[in-house]
């Protein structure tokens, strides 16, 4: 610690709680100051007195922090191994991320010192903490290298409030456990802090950095539209700066826009705009429109992963339906033809009913819309194996509505 003539007297006017710890370690390590730094009476019970100015405050917590120097109750130290500059942490940030069509750079940054407090219990209890009074874990003590020490000769003056602040945080602990701070080492540890800006045309987004030099780390982007974090850094095409994984190109149109905003094919997993996309109705996947393949059976339009030999998985698994099933008696309320068929096997498709039927020499394949019972299509085959002949909208109608087979 820079050693320094100690100040002049200075005429105390009320009590400071928040340092009284503090002195209180002090002053029972070191006794009575001299005369010449002026604070309450009382020795080391005393309560530290608050000067009138903050800064004859700060000379009087320094003179305190000088003499437990001077007695060894406390000392500085740096890490050994710490940048001494920016450049590290600047090519850690221009080597992390990746901004397509676009570039970053630095929109401020410092390299500060921050103090860290060591505090030994005893010769084998250390802990350590921050000045804003938070125990740094084992994880950032290795990181720091807080173990790989180095003392502090002549070094500049140390911020009087950080180190007063990580030595009060330590002795409140130190009051929880019941545990004596034997000694203290402040330690001077470079902290980095800024923005790094990133531009796509005219398009910039700030995004704040802040970590201990010795184990800088540049944080990732979040997405503000999607919530996802990313060193890849990109732009739709109506001006969102967003992370890039989330982004994708409509194959029909070219647009460039976030995924959770377009339609991915199950089938291609090319992305689209939502209105060139559909659902299949039988397996529900989300297919683009010209993916879509016909059922020979059904004639429906489905996706290709529905098809097997031709047919779609409705045809291929028509179940038995029973007389008394609401909606077969729905469908014959609609279409009284229907009435006269037997042996009804049914399936059912998000938007439609699949039946078939038998009659005494033919069987009928009728597909109705699930909401209106509209007949979008009907086929006729003999009713030992034959192939199915389409049916045209009148032929279709004479069967629906006639009223026996």
């Amino acid at each position: 610690m820079a050693h320094e003539p100690a100040p002049q007297t200075l005429p105390p006017v009320t009590t400071l709680p928040s340092h009284r710890r503090f002195e209180k370690w002090v002053l029972a390590a070191v006794g009575p100051l001299p005369d010449s730094i002026a604070f309450r009476a009382g020795g080391p019970e005393s309560t530290v007195a608050i000067i009138e100015s903050p800064a004859a405050t700060r000379r009087y917590l320094r003179a305190l922090l000088l003499a437990g120097a001077n007695s060894g109750l406390i000392d500085e130290a740096a890490p050994v191994e710490q940048p001494g500059s920016l450049q590290p942490i600047a090519g850690k940030l221009f080597g992390a991320y990746q901004v397509d069509g676009g570039h970053l750079q630095l929109a401020g940054c410092q390299l500060e010192d921050h103090l860290v407090c060591r505090c030994a219990w005893n010769e084998s209890d250390v802990s350590y903490f921050a000045s804003d009074g938070k125990r740094l874990s084992g994880a950032v003590i290795d990181a720091i290298k807080l173990d790989e020490l180095s003392p502090r000769a002549g070094a500049d003056e140390l911020n009087v409030n950080e180190g007063v602040s990580a030595i009060e945080a330590a002795l409140e602990h130190a009051e929880s456990t019941s545990a004596a701070v034997r000694h203290v080492t402040l330690i001077q540890c470079r902290h980095a802090a800024g923005k790094i800006r990133f531009t796509i045309g005219s398009l910039s987004w700030d995004l704040p950095f802040s970590g201990w030099a010795n184990a800088f780390t540049p944080p990732p982007f979040h997405c503000p539209h999607t919530g996802v974090d990313s060193f890849h850094i990109a732009a739709t095409d109506d001006g969102r700066i967003a992370a890039a994984e989330e982004i994708a190109v409509c194959r029909r149109t070219g647009r460039r826009l976030l995924k959770k905003e377009l339609a991915q094919c199950a089938v291609t997993g090319a992305y689209v705009l939502p209105e060139y996309a559909v659902q299949c109705p039988v397996t529900s996947e989300v297919v683009e429109q010209g993916v879509l393949v016909e059922c020979t059976h059904c004639r429906q339009l489905v996706s290709p992963h529905a098809i097997q030999e031709g047919q779609c998985r409705a045809c291929r698994t028509l179940a038995a339906l029973e007389n008394d099933d609401p909606r077969r008696q729905r469908m014959i309320a609609e279409h009284p033809g229907l009435a006269g068929w037997r042996n009804w096997r049914l399936a059912e498709t998000a938007d439609a009913y699949i039946l078939e039927a038998q009659g005494l020499w033919q069987r009928l394949l009728a597909v109705l819309d699930r909401q209106t019972l509209h007949c979008r299509h009907m086929a006729i085959a003999q009713r030992w194996p034959g192939k199915w002949r389409d049916l045209s909208v009148e032929q279709a109608r004479e069967i629906l509505e006639k009223r026996s087979n």
